[in-house]
């Protein structure tokens, strides 16, 4: 029997397999990356007579490099420090990208209208407090409020309870977590722009998120679940990067995602994922579940559960309620 998703939509699963794969891959890359950077200086003092290019030939004589490489300059010029700031800039990149690209998925996936999409994406990336120019709230709460007038009862009832009790959600902290994205949001938006510079909008959301865990909070009900060391240079300074607070920052990504894969499953237009999904599987085999109802009640529960999990989907709190429903819309016999 097929395992129950943890998750409504699946873009979330390709997110939380694939942020394993980034860490997986940046941690391998790191450690090759020490381990030429910490040899190929021992040899360079070992040797001071060696010009560059000569050092280079010995560690990559007879690799098929797919380009070329100032091996002077990033083996035995640069600081490690410099290598473990640029492995940060990295992963910051990867974690911005896989949420931006989630929200983008997810809200066509949803049926939104066109124009609504773009407004509840952007939205979804602001703390609370945000604004518009003219100021109107233009905040994750505006989006979730939004969903919340256009619901599904039948997916705020039945799937809903049991999304939220996945361990990676903390609904209570979403908050907490939304303000960490925007630092780490503006700080790569100013790599990408500002060539990495420290300016008004990074000490602002900066000054938020050390709020966050700090005063706001108390000890017993700190949102994340190591603290964010938070360094900051005065502005116009290089923004300060570190790997563990880049690696968090990926930690709180893939939280938000969990928490908004089941906050997003309740809008109305989520039900034809749900019928779309379920179809699809009884109409690859109809006879198979054409005697999903019968007499053992909780024998209707098991089997419909079944379907709902063949069909990527998570349990329902009442399966019975799900498949009545599902009837009712014609989607199983």
């Amino acid at each position: 029997m097929a395992q129950q998703s943890l998750y409504f939509f699946k873009a979330t699963k390709n997110v939380s397999d694939e942020l394993g794969n980034m860490f997986s891959f940046s941690w391998a890359s790191y450690l090759g990356l020490r381990e030429l950077w910490w040899q190929s200086r021992g040899y360079a003092s070992v040797h001071p007579e060696l010009t560059a290019k000569q050092i280079e030939k010995k560690f990559t004589g007879g690799l098929p490099l797919p380009g070329g490489i100032d091996f002077e300059e990033l083996f035995l010029k640069m600081s490690w420090a410099e290598h473990e700031r640029r492995v940060a800039k990295s992963i910051l990149f990867e974690a911005c990208s896989m949420y931006e690209q989630w929200l983008e998925a997810v809200c066509s996936e949803m049926r939104l209208p066109s124009s609504r999409a773009k407004v509840i994406a952007d939205q979804l990336q602001f703390p609370l407090g945000h604004t518009t120019g003219n100021g109107i709230p233009n905040d994750y709460q505006v989006a979730l409020d939004y969903l919340k007038l256009h619901n599904s009862m039948v997916i705020g009832t039945e799937f809903l309870p049991n999304l939220r009790k996945n361990k990676l959600n903390c609904l209570h902290h979403l908050s907490s977590y939304i303000t960490a994205y925007r630092y780490f949001k503006e700080c790569r938006n100013s790599l990408i722009h500002s060539s990495g510079k420290v300016n008004a909008r990074i000490i602002k959301y900066h000054l938020n998120l050390v709020l966050e865990q700090t005063f706001v909070n108390t000890p017993l009900a700190l949102p994340f679940n190591h603290e964010f060391s938070l360094t900051i240079a005065p502005e116009d300074d290089t923004i300060p990067l570190s790997i563990q607070d880049c690696k968090l920052f990926a930690t709180v990504v893939q939280r938000i995602i969990v928490m908004l894969d089941a906050e997003l499953a309740v809008y109305q237009g989520c039900e034809d994922i749900v019928k779309s999904r379920v179809g699809s599987i009884v109409k690859t085999d109809k006879s198979k579940w054409i005697n999903l109802i019968g007499s053992n009640a909780k024998k209707q529960a098991t089997r419909t559960n079944g379907l709902l999990a063949k069909s990527g989907l998570p349990k329902a709190v009442d399966a019975l309620k799900v498949y009545n429903w599902l009837r009712a819309e014609k989607v199983v016999p």
